[in-house]
């Protein structure tokens, strides 16, 4: 059965006759599912098979940056994760948790501007309100 599985997603990557644009919504489902049930790995590697396929696919990039930073590499989370906001439809979570590894990192400076950024994007994203909070009373801005 696993064989079945691995095969299944060769072809939608490998397949130079297909547009793997039109597989990237069903390749970070499986990425996602495979995280939500610890398989974190498989996860990074569907992130960059659909990478090295769609380099900047934001989506991947996300994903990939909140891989890293369950790993602890907190730098390639933060390199990742500035790649996908570079994007003009990056949501305000992407920028929120930008936000929060910078602040891990002690760049509070390009915190507080990335967890504005998620604000300004989704004014009801709380995580971002509570991420641009940390950050400001870190920098005495209270």
């Amino acid at each position: 059965m696993r064989r079945r599985k691995r095969d299944k997603l060769k072809p939608l990557v490998h397949d130079a006759s297909k547009n793997i644009n039109s597989f990237v919504p069903e390749l970070l489902a499986r990425a996602n599912a495979n995280i939500q049930i610890g398989q974190a790995d498989k996860a990074e590697f569907i992130c960059r098979e659909i990478l090295a396929n769609v380099p900047r696919q934001p989506d991947a990039l996300h994903m990939l940056g909140v891989i890293a930073h369950s790993y602890g590499r907190l730098d390639d989370a933060i390199d990742c994760l500035r790649q996908a906001c570079l994007s003009p439809a990056a949501p305000g979570l992407y920028w929120s948790n930008l936000a929060e590894m910078y602040r891990q990192r002690g760049l509070l400076f390009e915190g507080e501007i990335a967890a504005r950024k998620a604000i300004a994007l989704n004014p009801q994203l709380s995580s971002a309100w509570i991420n641009l909070g940390i950050i400001l009373l870190d920098i005495g801005k209270y």
